[in-house]
């Protein structure tokens, strides 16, 4: 990934010389533009985007001090690296305030120019790569609360503006694509599913500069995506049908437009996603939705009625998890990640709907499956321990002991 750098000097030569003799390239770095003082620096921030600014810190009009100040007050995502003369250090100091990234010395020595840029490429992909994870937490809830949950329109409205997505999918135009198989394709793999369902996302991207594509999360077609950018109605119509042929012509899936709706029309567009998802289901799938979770022992969570909201329906599928991944290091935030839950939410609404938190959940789990090992096999406590999660065994005791009120060899005793 190739970073954009601007580079701002007064003297022509020093420009020149930055931009021309340095192997911005290899460094990760692209030169945008040179300008010779902070006035049209500004005024170029105002209207571009750039990574980084390598600026002298005096020049005739704005300096580099208040290149950064206007940085820092816009609160834009650029990093200052400043030039320097010894004879300006107080100047340096002052742009301290305004989180200035380094300093490079007049005359300029190359390897201290390429150490400060490559630790600044570091700096900017671990920034790129946490964005990019935020980015798909958000998603991922703004799937959950688009296919799964049955909140009202309001409702789902309120938590997609505190997720603050690119595109608000309750306030920009919406499409809803149905994804299935070709004829005469023959059966895919769910390998070729995720694959096309990669390509679709990057066919939108490379389409539209703002755009948020929600999946649900079917391993196999049919599967729904909506599809929201800021864009016109009618530019968006005909860009997403052009976007859908090319992608058509190359894989053995059918994407097709069934719906187009704009701004408060989402609700029964969501709505009407909602029946084709029910109807679309297998049986068995439809019976454990309209049961809503359950516990381990069949029985239902108290409060639950015949028609499952979307929280529940959610807990029901963490407590499906931690059912058949108990044996595993699970966390309240590894379980929250495979519901697309917020943990904090997550947590909240586990304990709402189980009555209980999610570790002591876990551990009488745990111990309800060490039990059964302790009567019917001749494992040694040491390997029960390890076989349903737990790696210290005086530590196993100690849970043990406080869940059953007896020890694990007390009670293999007594079976």
């Amino acid at each position: 990934m190739k970073y954009r750098l601007l580079i701002v000097d007064d003297e022509r030569e020093v420009r020149e010389v930055l931009s021309e003799i340095v192997d911005w390239s290899g460094l990760g770095f692209e030169v945008v533009q040179t300008l010779k003082d902070g006035r049209d620096t500004i005024a170029y921030l105002e209207q571009h985007r750039v990574d980084v600014v390598l600026s002298d810190i005096k020049m005739t009009f704005e300096s580099g001090i208040d290149v950064a100040r206007f940085i820092k007050e816009r609160q834009l995502p650029v990093k200052v690296v400043l030039l320097s003369g010894y004879q300006e250090f107080q100047l340096a100091q002052e742009a301290i305030r305004y989180d200035v990234s380094d300093y490079l010395l007049k005359p300029t020595d190359l390897e201290e120019l390429y150490r400060v840029f490559r630790n600044l490429k570091q700096e900017l992909d671990s920034g790129a790569a946490a964005k990019q994870a935020e980015r798909q937490d958000r998603e991922r809830f703004a799937s959950y609360l688009l296919f799964q949950s049955d909140s009202a329109a309001e409702e789902i409205a309120r938590h997609l503006e505190q997720l603050n997505t690119a595109v608000n999918p309750m306030r920009e135009p919406c499409a809803l694509l149905e994804v299935t198989v070709a004829k005469d394709n023959g059966e895919l793999s769910k390998a070729d599913v995720a694959s096309s369902k990669k390509l679709l996302a990057n066919t939108v991207a490379g389409q539209f500069p703002s755009w948020l594509m929600l999946l649900d999360n079917r391993e196999m077609p049919p599967y729904y995506a909506v599809i929201c950018m800021a864009s016109e109605h009618q530019q968006l119509h005909g860009q997403i049908q052009q976007s859908l042929q090319r992608l058509n012509a190359i894989t053995a899936l059918k994407a097709q437009l069934v719906d187009f709706r704009r701004f408060d029309n989402l609700a029964p567009l969501l709505a009407e996603y909602r029946i084709r998802n029910l109807l679309g289901a297998p049986p068995a799938v439809k019976s454990e939705a309209e049961a809503g979770p359950q516990r381990r022992d069949g029985n239902a969570f108290p409060g639950s009625g015949s028609q499952p909201s979307g929280g529940k329906w959610a807990i029901r599928q963490a407590v499906a998890y931690i059912e058949e991944h108990y044996s595993q290091n699970l966390s309240l935030e590894l379980v929250a990640g495979q519901v697309h839950l917020n943990p904090v939410y997550f947590g909240q609404l586990f304990k709402q709907e189980t009555k209980k938190n999610f570790l002591d959940y876990l551990v009488e789990i745990r111990m309800e499956h060490a039990k059964q090992l302790l009567k019917t096999s001749s494992l040694k406590i040491y390997e029960i321990c390890e076989r349903v999660g737990y790696k210290d065994i005086k530590y196993f005791y100690k849970l043990f002991k406080r869940e059953v009120g007896i020890t694990p060899t007390e009670y293999r005793d007594r079976c």
